[in-house]
């Protein structure tokens, strides 16, 4: 057999790119929605922005997969040689893939759960992803359990198998939700789309099919760091505190995605392709907050293709809640999937408050790991109270 050879990329991501085929092709796409989707006006200024919106041209973007160090990868040979040994079980299970699996090419991505392997068709269309995990992190384990739980419901990639511990499941062709660039001057005008229908709808249908009857238990300990928090009044505390007594005295939970960041939401001519990466999935989560997360992200994400701060993230926010059809529409669809959920009437409004409680809640326990931090966060609770 006629050894593999991989490019060794470090810019802009650690990555490992078979050589021969469409990977490197593949590896420039993902380059540039990863320059499109995050906040480009944040981390490059205006310049970086325009640069996004009109798109990076492949030829540069694939040098990243061309200039690296040529050799070999037995992390990947390893995950290729038991793939191919296993491939009959693959094909039995998905009947989309080729009758050959040397006709894939693979493209190894080190990410912060573990490494991620994606197999490519000559086209440069994902058909495959295999995700090894990374000693001591359980992401890619919570990933494979919500993606046997979904199975069927449409809103999610076929889990495929584990072999070993590889965890194989369905590439999905897609792109992420279409962003708008966005000022505050303009978030009133921006409609709710076709698309963010699909998205919203394809998020009830996951929250009715999954309810549990136990009470959510991802507030926990989130909700411990706003209580904690002097920096917010004691009427805001006392509503969140009443609102969190509402939400588990319900009862009900459901498996939440946890991660609808609009590169997670794959669409195809307008329509759902699916929920992607399930690793921060939530088994005994609040229904409604998944849709709540989308349309904040899509409005900050906007945002981050014109320019970009805090104070102008909370501009937005404060004008959008309530007054836009964008977020008006957001907030019906996060209702309609906790309704479906079984929440009554008298929970709505205290899902809403703990969605941005847990937010503000996550920020003061990880300062540095969100693009808004815990003082604008606690400005969109008060925001939200204050109603």
């Amino acid at each position: 057999m006629k050894a593999r050879t991989y490019i060794h990329a470090r810019y802009p991501w650690r990555a490992i790119v078979q050589v021969g085929g469409p990977a490197a092709s593949y590896y420039a796409e993902l380059i540039s929605q990863g320059l499109k989707y995050g906040l480009p006006a944040k981390r490059f200024g205006r310049l970086g922005a325009i640069l996004a919106i009109r798109g990076t041209p492949r030829s540069v973007l694939a040098l990243g997969g061309r200039t690296g160090t040529r050799g070999a990868a037995p992390e990947i040979d390893r995950v290729v040689d038991e793939l191919q040994a296993r491939w009959g079980d693959v094909r039995a299970r998905l009947t989309s893939v080729p009758d050959d699996p040397s006709e894939l090419f693979a493209l190894g991505l080190h990410r912060s759960a573990g490494l991620t392997v994606f197999f490519v068709n000559g086209s440069g269309a994902p058909v495959l992803v295999a995700k090894v995990p990374r000693e001591g992190n359980q992401g890619i384990a919570v990933e494979e359990s919500a993606l046997k739980r979904v199975e069927g419901i449409g809103v999610a990639p076929l889990l495929v198998g584990s072999f070993a511990d590889v965890v194989i499941q369905e590439g999905v062709p897609g792109e992420p939700s279409a962003l708008v660039p966005l000022s505050p001057d303009d978030v009133c005008e921006v409609p709710w789309s076709a698309e963010h229908r699909a998205i919203a709808d394809a998020l009830t249908r996951l929250a009715s099919h999954s309810v549990t009857l136990h009470h959510a238990d991802e507030l926990d300990p989130w909700l411990d760091e706003v209580d904690r928090n002097d920096d917010l009044s004691r009427g805001i505390r006392s509503s969140v505190s009443s609102a969190a007594a509402a939400i588990r005295g319900a009862g009900i939970s459901v498996l939440r995605h946890g991660d609808t960041s609009v590169q997670n939401c794959l669409t195809r001519n307008g329509s759902l392709a699916a929920l992607v990466d399930w690793e921060r999935a939530q088994h005994r989560g609040v229904p409604g907050f998944d849709t709540l997360n989308f349309a904040l992200a899509w409005l900050d994400h906007s945002l981050g293709l014109r320019r970009w701060s805090e104070s102008l993230s909370f501009e937005a926010f404060d004008r959008a809640w309530d007054s836009s059809p964008l977020m008006r529409s957001a907030r019906a669809a996060a209702r309609a999937a906790a309704t479906a959920a079984g929440l009554g009437d008298s929970v709505l409004d205290p899902m809403e408050v703990t969605f941005f409680a847990r937010r503000l809640g996550r920020r003061l326990a990880d300062p540095d790991a969100y693009a808004t931090g815990s003082r604008v966060a606690a400005r969109m609770l008060e925001r939200v109270c204050a109603l």
